[in-house]
Protein backbone atom coordinates (compact mmCIF):
# COMPACT_ATOMS: atom_id res chain seq x y z
CA UNK A 1 0.00 0.00 0.00
CA UNK A 2 1.27 3.52 -0.96
CA UNK A 3 1.01 4.29 3.02
CA UNK A 4 3.40 1.97 3.97
CA UNK A 5 5.71 4.23 3.36
CA UNK A 6 5.16 6.24 6.32
CA UNK A 7 5.15 3.80 8.67
CA UNK A 8 8.54 3.99 10.04
CA UNK A 9 8.24 7.81 10.34
CA UNK A 10 4.62 7.36 12.45
CA UNK A 11 6.14 4.54 14.28
CA UNK A 12 8.95 7.41 15.40
CA UNK A 13 6.20 9.89 16.26
CA UNK A 14 4.49 7.80 17.87
CA UNK A 15 7.26 6.62 20.34
CA UNK A 16 7.78 10.07 20.81
CA UNK A 17 4.62 11.01 21.95
CA UNK A 18 4.17 8.03 24.10
CA UNK A 19 7.55 9.36 25.86
CA UNK A 20 6.12 12.82 25.93
CA UNK A 21 2.55 11.40 27.36
CA UNK A 22 4.18 8.64 29.96
CA UNK A 23 3.69 5.57 29.42
CA UNK A 24 -0.07 5.15 28.42
CA UNK A 25 -1.43 1.47 28.06
CA UNK A 26 -2.89 1.27 24.46
CA UNK A 27 -5.83 -1.24 23.28
CA UNK A 28 -7.40 -2.88 20.47
CA UNK A 29 -10.63 -1.98 19.24
CA UNK A 30 -11.73 -4.42 15.98
CA UNK A 31 -14.54 -3.40 13.49
CA UNK A 32 -15.91 -5.80 10.91
CA UNK A 33 -18.39 -4.35 8.27
CA UNK A 34 -19.79 -6.12 5.41
CA UNK A 35 -18.86 -5.15 1.95
CA UNK A 36 -21.91 -4.73 -0.05
CA UNK A 37 -23.50 -3.38 2.45
CA UNK A 38 -20.34 -0.63 2.87
CA UNK A 39 -21.40 -0.26 -0.83
CA UNK A 40 -25.19 0.59 -0.16
CA UNK A 41 -23.98 2.46 2.41
CA UNK A 42 -26.70 1.39 4.26
CA UNK A 43 -25.67 1.09 8.31
CA UNK A 44 -29.44 -0.11 9.98
CA UNK A 45 -28.59 -2.84 7.34
CA UNK A 46 -25.48 -4.16 7.65
CA UNK A 47 -23.89 -6.85 9.75
CA UNK A 48 -21.17 -4.77 11.71
CA UNK A 49 -19.16 -6.26 14.95
CA UNK A 50 -17.32 -4.34 17.49
CA UNK A 51 -15.04 -6.05 19.15
CA UNK A 52 -15.23 -5.40 22.32
CA UNK A 53 -18.00 -3.67 22.38
CA UNK A 54 -19.68 -0.81 24.17
CA UNK A 55 -16.38 1.91 23.30
CA UNK A 56 -17.58 2.84 19.78
CA UNK A 57 -20.22 2.36 17.61
CA UNK A 58 -20.21 2.49 13.42
CA UNK A 59 -23.24 5.38 12.96
CA UNK A 60 -22.29 5.53 9.14
CA UNK A 61 -20.00 4.22 6.26
CA UNK A 62 -19.26 4.40 2.73
CA UNK A 63 -16.99 2.72 0.20
CA UNK A 64 -16.98 3.87 -3.97
CA UNK A 65 -15.38 2.45 -6.29
CA UNK A 66 -13.78 5.35 -8.76
CA UNK A 67 -14.71 3.08 -11.97
CA UNK A 68 -16.19 0.42 -12.76
CA UNK A 69 -13.04 -2.22 -12.61
CA UNK A 70 -12.61 -1.29 -8.81
CA UNK A 71 -9.06 -0.13 -9.61
CA UNK A 72 -9.50 2.47 -6.85
CA UNK A 73 -11.71 3.07 -3.99
CA UNK A 74 -12.01 5.45 -1.10
CA UNK A 75 -14.22 4.46 2.33
CA UNK A 76 -15.08 6.16 5.03
CA UNK A 77 -15.97 4.92 8.69
CA UNK A 78 -17.54 7.78 11.24
CA UNK A 79 -17.58 6.21 14.65
CA UNK A 80 -19.17 7.55 18.02
CA UNK A 81 -17.84 7.05 21.10
CA UNK A 82 -20.40 5.24 23.23
CA UNK A 83 -17.77 4.66 26.02
CA UNK A 84 -17.52 6.74 29.69
CA UNK A 85 -14.12 8.55 28.66
CA UNK A 86 -12.35 9.77 26.21
CA UNK A 87 -10.24 7.54 23.08
CA UNK A 88 -7.09 8.49 21.45
CA UNK A 89 -6.42 6.94 18.29
CA UNK A 90 -2.76 6.27 17.48
CA UNK A 91 -2.45 3.76 15.01
CA UNK A 92 -5.06 2.59 12.35
CA UNK A 93 -5.08 -0.78 10.10
CA UNK A 94 -7.52 -1.63 6.87
CA UNK A 95 -7.92 -5.39 6.72
CA UNK A 96 -9.52 -7.55 3.90
CA UNK A 97 -11.11 -10.43 4.88
CA UNK A 98 -13.13 -13.31 3.36
CA UNK A 99 -16.36 -14.33 4.70
CA UNK A 100 -15.34 -16.68 7.58
CA UNK A 101 -13.39 -13.33 9.04
CA UNK A 102 -9.64 -15.01 7.99
CA UNK A 103 -7.36 -12.54 6.25
CA UNK A 104 -6.69 -11.67 2.93
CA UNK A 105 -4.35 -8.70 3.33
CA UNK A 106 -3.77 -5.83 5.89
CA UNK A 107 -2.81 -2.38 5.17
CA UNK A 108 -1.63 0.27 7.77
CA UNK A 109 -1.41 3.94 8.12
CA UNK A 110 -4.09 4.55 5.74
CA UNK A 111 -6.81 6.42 7.17
CA UNK A 112 -6.74 10.15 7.61
CA UNK A 113 -9.31 11.63 10.24
CA UNK A 114 -11.32 14.28 11.44
CA UNK A 115 -9.61 13.71 14.86
CA UNK A 116 -7.87 11.57 16.38
CA UNK A 117 -9.36 12.01 20.36
CA UNK A 118 -13.06 11.75 20.76
CA UNK A 119 -14.46 12.59 23.86
CA UNK A 120 -17.98 10.55 25.11
CA UNK A 121 -20.78 10.89 22.74
CA UNK A 122 -18.88 12.57 19.83
CA UNK A 123 -17.89 11.40 16.79
CA UNK A 124 -14.78 11.21 14.44
CA UNK A 125 -15.06 10.45 10.56
CA UNK A 126 -12.00 7.92 9.27
CA UNK A 127 -11.07 8.24 5.28
CA UNK A 128 -8.99 6.89 2.92
CA UNK A 129 -8.96 6.76 -0.89
CA UNK A 130 -10.01 10.17 -1.42
CA UNK A 131 -7.25 12.79 -0.56
CA UNK A 132 -8.46 15.20 1.66
CA UNK A 133 -6.62 18.31 1.40
CA UNK A 134 -6.10 21.25 -0.69
CA UNK A 135 -4.45 21.96 -3.56
CA UNK A 136 -1.05 22.97 -3.11
CA UNK A 137 -1.03 22.13 0.68
CA UNK A 138 -0.38 18.09 0.40
CA UNK A 139 1.83 17.28 3.81
CA UNK A 140 5.46 16.87 3.41
CA UNK A 141 5.72 13.24 4.18
CA UNK A 142 3.13 12.78 0.78
CA UNK A 143 5.23 14.94 -1.11
CA UNK A 144 7.77 11.84 -1.70
CA UNK A 145 5.01 9.76 -2.63
CA UNK A 146 3.47 8.70 -5.78
CA UNK A 147 -0.26 10.70 -5.48
CA UNK A 148 -1.88 7.65 -7.10
CA UNK A 149 -0.78 5.14 -4.64
CA UNK A 150 -2.31 7.49 -1.61
CA UNK A 151 -4.99 8.57 -3.50
CA UNK A 152 -7.80 5.59 -4.01
CA UNK A 153 -5.64 3.00 -2.44
CA UNK A 154 -4.48 1.40 -5.71
CA UNK A 155 -2.01 -0.99 -4.05
CA UNK A 156 -4.91 -1.98 -2.11
CA UNK A 157 -7.61 -2.20 -4.57
CA UNK A 158 -7.25 -5.89 -5.42
CA UNK A 159 -7.31 -6.92 -2.17
CA UNK A 160 -10.67 -4.81 -1.46
CA UNK A 161 -11.94 -6.50 -5.11
CA UNK A 162 -11.77 -9.99 -3.28
CA UNK A 163 -13.17 -9.39 -0.18
CA UNK A 164 -16.62 -9.87 1.33
CA UNK A 165 -15.63 -8.01 4.42
CA UNK A 166 -13.68 -5.15 5.74
CA UNK A 167 -12.39 -5.31 9.72
CA UNK A 168 -11.03 -1.81 10.54
CA UNK A 169 -8.18 -2.45 13.74
CA UNK A 170 -7.40 0.28 15.89
CA UNK A 171 -4.66 0.84 18.44
CA UNK A 172 -5.75 3.52 20.69
CA UNK A 173 -5.47 4.62 24.69
CA UNK A 174 -8.37 6.17 27.15
CA UNK A 175 -8.08 8.74 29.85
CA UNK A 176 -4.27 8.53 30.56
CA UNK A 177 -3.41 10.50 27.44
CA UNK A 178 -2.84 13.72 27.91
CA UNK A 179 -4.06 14.41 24.46
CA UNK A 180 -7.55 16.63 23.78
CA UNK A 181 -8.19 18.28 20.64
CA UNK A 182 -11.64 20.11 22.11
CA UNK A 183 -14.73 20.32 18.97
CA UNK A 184 -16.19 23.43 18.41
CA UNK A 185 -18.61 25.29 16.61
CA UNK A 186 -17.27 27.33 13.80
CA UNK A 187 -18.72 30.39 11.81
CA UNK A 188 -17.89 29.11 8.09
CA UNK A 189 -19.06 28.77 4.86
CA UNK A 190 -19.01 25.54 2.61
CA UNK A 191 -19.75 25.25 -0.71
CA UNK A 192 -19.56 23.12 -4.27
CA UNK A 193 -19.23 24.72 -7.46
CA UNK A 194 -17.77 23.14 -11.19
CA UNK A 195 -16.81 20.40 -9.20
CA UNK A 196 -15.11 21.74 -6.58
CA UNK A 197 -15.70 21.72 -3.09
CA UNK A 198 -14.70 25.34 -1.45
CA UNK A 199 -14.46 25.89 2.58
CA UNK A 200 -14.08 29.59 4.37
CA UNK A 201 -14.06 30.77 8.04
CA UNK A 202 -12.55 33.92 9.20
CA UNK A 203 -11.05 34.84 12.51
CA UNK A 204 -13.06 37.67 14.68
CA UNK A 205 -11.53 37.74 17.58
CA UNK A 206 -8.17 39.07 18.73
CA UNK A 207 -5.70 36.21 18.88
CA UNK A 208 -4.83 33.83 16.50
CA UNK A 209 -7.15 30.60 16.40
CA UNK A 210 -5.22 27.15 15.85
CA UNK A 211 -6.78 24.16 14.83
CA UNK A 212 -5.49 20.28 14.69
CA UNK A 213 -8.07 20.25 11.88
CA UNK A 214 -10.99 21.99 9.85
CA UNK A 215 -13.10 21.49 7.49
CA UNK A 216 -15.98 19.89 5.63
CA UNK A 217 -17.98 16.24 5.32
CA UNK A 218 -19.84 16.28 2.02
CA UNK A 219 -22.83 13.51 2.69
CA UNK A 220 -25.92 13.05 0.16
CA UNK A 221 -29.85 12.96 0.62
CA UNK A 222 -30.14 10.05 2.35
CA UNK A 223 -26.84 10.63 4.59
CA UNK A 224 -24.23 8.62 3.14
CA UNK A 225 -20.80 10.39 3.23
CA UNK A 226 -19.18 11.37 -0.16
CA UNK A 227 -16.68 13.13 -0.05
CA UNK A 228 -14.14 15.32 2.99
CA UNK A 229 -11.72 18.51 2.64
CA UNK A 230 -9.79 18.93 5.46
CA UNK A 231 -6.85 21.31 6.74
CA UNK A 232 -4.54 19.91 8.94
CA UNK A 233 -2.23 21.99 11.59
CA UNK A 234 0.60 21.41 9.79
CA UNK A 235 -1.02 22.39 6.46
CA UNK A 236 -1.70 25.78 7.55
CA UNK A 237 -4.81 25.17 9.99
CA UNK A 238 -3.67 28.81 11.86
CA UNK A 239 -5.66 31.73 11.39
CA UNK A 240 -4.66 35.21 12.86
CA UNK A 241 -6.98 37.82 14.24
CA UNK A 242 -8.99 39.54 11.45
CA UNK A 243 -7.93 36.86 8.51
CA UNK A 244 -9.49 34.52 6.65
CA UNK A 245 -8.70 30.69 5.89
CA UNK A 246 -9.91 29.53 2.79
CA UNK A 247 -9.49 26.17 1.04
CA UNK A 248 -10.70 23.97 -2.09
CA UNK A 249 -10.13 20.82 -3.89
CA UNK A 250 -11.43 18.68 -6.94
CA UNK A 251 -14.21 16.49 -5.81
CA UNK A 252 -13.33 12.95 -6.25
CA UNK A 253 -13.91 11.06 -9.74
CA UNK A 254 -16.53 8.83 -8.42
CA UNK A 255 -18.75 12.03 -7.58
CA UNK A 256 -21.89 12.41 -9.42
CA UNK A 257 -24.20 15.27 -9.98
CA UNK A 258 -26.75 13.01 -8.82
CA UNK A 259 -25.43 12.31 -5.81
CA UNK A 260 -25.16 15.81 -5.04
CA UNK A 261 -28.61 16.37 -5.14
CA UNK A 262 -30.12 17.17 -1.85
CA UNK A 263 -26.79 17.29 -0.32
CA UNK A 264 -25.54 18.07 3.23
CA UNK A 265 -22.01 19.81 4.04
CA UNK A 266 -21.35 19.41 7.78
CA UNK A 267 -18.09 21.83 8.65
CA UNK A 268 -16.07 20.68 11.69
CA UNK A 269 -13.08 22.11 13.46
CA UNK A 270 -11.10 20.49 16.79
CA UNK A 271 -8.84 23.38 18.04
CA UNK A 272 -5.40 22.87 19.86
CA UNK A 273 -5.96 24.34 23.55
CA UNK A 274 -4.18 27.12 24.70
CA UNK A 275 -1.69 26.52 27.02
Amino acid sequence: MGKRGMALVCFILLMVCTAATGSAESRKINIYMDKEAMLAGDVDAADIRVRPEGEVRVTRHSLYPWDEEGSRFSVFVELENTGDEKIVIDTDWLYACGKDREEIDSASYIFDNTTNVIAPGEKLLLFAGGYPYAEGKRRDSDAKLDPQTVEGMSDFARRIRQAKLLRVRLEVRGDESSQVWPREEIDAKAWIEDGTIYFETTNDSDEAAEYRSVGVIISDKEGRIVDVLREYLSTGATIEPGAALTASKALAPYVTEEMLEGMTLETFAYRIPKK
